[in-house]
C-alpha cells in the first residue's frame, strides 16, 4: 500500500472521529457518566489516528528531505520517530477500547447480569463468540507484520474483552423500562467498529487486499461517526 493511499484513509477515519466528538459535545453537558466515558474511547481512537497521520507526514518529508540530499527515498524506518509513534498509535487504541470495557462493565453490566446461573449461558456465549474468536484470530494472522509490535497484542487483548460486552449486552434479556434495549443500537455500532479493525489488520500493508483494506477503514469510520447517534437513541431510558 503506498503512502498516499494509507493517508487519506487514516485521514478518513480521523475526520469521521473528529465530527463523532463534536456531535457528543451535548453528551458532555449532561449527568450520565456512560456517554462521557464512551466519548472519552472515541477521543482515544481519533487521537491515534491523528498520531498516525502526523507519522506518514513526518516519513513522507523526511524521504523528500534525503531524494533531494542523496538520491535515495529513505524514510523514518531506520530511526526511533517510527517506533515511539507507532507505540504512541497503539497506546491510543488500547486506551480507546478500555473506555468501552470501562463504561460497559462499570455502568451497565451489575444493572442487567446479578451473576445468577440463569445468565450463564449468556456469559459463556459472549465469551466464545468475543474475546476467544479475536483472541484466535491473533494467533491465526500472526504472519501479519503488525503483530510483531509488543504494543499490538496488548490492543486485541483489550479488544477481545470489549467485544464480550459489546455481544453481551446485545444477547442478554432486557430489563426493566427496556433498558438493555436502549443500548442495543450503540453496542452493534461499536462491535461493528471494532470488527472493522479487527479486519483492517489482516488486510494491511497487502496491496493485494486494497479493496477490502479500504471498505472496512471506510465502514469503520462511519461506524464511529454513527456511535454518538446510536447513544443519544437511547439516553431517555438511561437511568444511570
Amino acid at each position: 500500500m503506498t503512502d498516499k493511499i494509507d493517508f487519506y484513509i487514516n485521514a478518513i477515519v480521523f475526520l469521521c472521529g473528529v465530527i463523532s466528538l463534536i456531535l457528543s459535545i451535548n453528551m458532555f453537558k449532561r449527568k450520565a457518566l456512560y456517554p462521557k466515558i464512551i466519548m472519552c474511547g472515541v477521543g482515544c481512537l481519533t487521537l491515534g489516528r491523528l498520531y498516525n497521520l502526523i507519522l506518514l507526514i513526518a516519513d513522507s518529508t523526511v524521504k523528500i528531505e534525503h531524494t533531494i540530499s542523496s538520491g535515495s527515498a529513505k524514510g523514518l524506518h531506520n530511526t526511533g520517530l517510527l517506533h515511539v509513534g507507532s507505540q504512541m498509535y497503539f497506546l491510543s487504541l488500547a486506551g480507546g477500547f478500555l473506555f468501552f470495557v470501562t463504561a460497559n462493565r462499570g455502568q451497565v453490566d451489575s444493572l442487567v447480569d446479578d451473576g445468577s446461573k440463569q445468565f450463564f449461558k449468556y456469559r459463556l456465549l459472549s465469551f466464545i463468540l468475543g474475546p476467544v474468536i479475536v483472541l484466535l484470530f491473533t494467533l491465526f494472522s500472526s504472519d501479519n507484520v503488525l503483530f510483531d509490535s509488543h504494543y499490538f497484542n496488548p490492543v486485541f487483548l483489550v479488544l477481545a474483552f470489549s467485544t464480550y460486552y459489546h455481544i453481551k449486552h446485545l444477547i442478554i434479556p432486557d430489563v426493566f423500562g427496556g433498558f438493555v434495549k436502549s443500548l442495543r443500537a450503540y453496542n452493534l455500532t461499536a462491535l461493528i467498529m471494532e470488527l472493522c479493525y479487527l479486519m483492517t489488520t489482516l488486510f494491511y500493508n497487502n496491496e493485494k487486499y486494497l479493496v477490502p483494506f479500504t471498505v472496512f477503514s471506510v465502514l469503520m469510520g462511519v461506524a464511529t461517526l454513527i456511535i454518538p447517534l446510536a447513544i443519544e437513541r437511547g439516553y431517555k431510558s438511561w437511568k444511570i
